[in-house]
């Protein structure tokens, strides 16, 4: 009896371990919308000398493929410098709008546990490049607003944490057709620009409960459905 009972608690915990396992072992979230906010400096290259300020934005992202998706950003910059003498010195509130291509040429896809709170492998590193209207205002001419065309192109790497929440950095170079945002224009062989550079915190907003095929979808060969917001039973560890 003593025997029996101790081959039915063997098998009960060795059952629960290997459950265990296999839920905590997770794809992770295979969401196509990812809203960010993100914030940094930003070090304008222009003809007058400037000042390390502070940048913010805000993001939404949506992918149509794994590797391919299309977010719109609005992003704050804070302008500061020093202007030549017999000019004073240069403040301005710059605003851009702009629409961007996002390609994902690294997507980690191996399991992960889904109580790790940091994980030290990127979740996807992506390229970015678009075309956006640039708002600056100008203390020099009592915040005249003016415009002009961006083009704002760079790399980010993402970090997961938790399922649906991760944090990055984003190295942005936002090139303008303008020449006059310093308010010092000089027929140079360049426009002024500027790069940023974010920290970015991103939830993932968690797609509905669905079967089928396709992104966005899953599915299992047993015809078992899956939540897409709660993981999917993958392997073991």
């Amino acid at each position: 009896m003593k025997r029996i009972t101790f081959i039915f608690i063997c098998v009960i915990l060795s059952c629960s371990v290997s459950f265990g396992q296999l839920k905590k072992s997770r794809i992770g979230s295979n969401s196509k919308q990812y809203v960010s906010l993100s914030g940094g400096a930003n070090k304008p290259l222009m003809d007058i000398h400037t000042d390390f300020e502070p940048s913010c934005s805000f993001s939404y992202t949506y992918y149509f493929l794994p590797k391919l998706g299309l977010r719109g950003a609005l992003e704050y910059n804070w302008f500061t410098g020093q202007s030549p003498v017999g000019h004073p010195n240069y403040y301005a509130h710059i605003v851009e709008l702009s629409a961007q291509v996002v390609f994902n040429y690294y997507v980690y896809t191996g399991s992960r546990r889904e109580n790790n709170s940091v994980s030290f492998i990127p979740e996807r590193a992506y390229i970015f490049g678009g075309i956006g209207a640039l708002c600056y205002l100008r203390e020099q001419v009592n915040y005249a607003p003016a415009f002009t065309a961006s083009f704002p192109i760079g790399t980010g790497l993402q970090f997961p944490i938790r399922d649906n929440w991760a944090w990055g950095i984003d190295f942005t170079w936002h090139f303008t057709i303008a020449d006059d945002i310093d308010n010092y224009p000089v027929q140079k062989s360049f426009t002024d620009g500027y790069p940023t550079l974010m920290l970015t915190f991103t939830y993932k907003i968690p797609d509905q409960k669905r079967s089928g095929t396709g992104y966005g979808y899953k599915s299992s060969k047993k015809g078992l459905k899956c939540d897409p917001r709660k993981g999917c039973e993958f392997t073991f560890d």
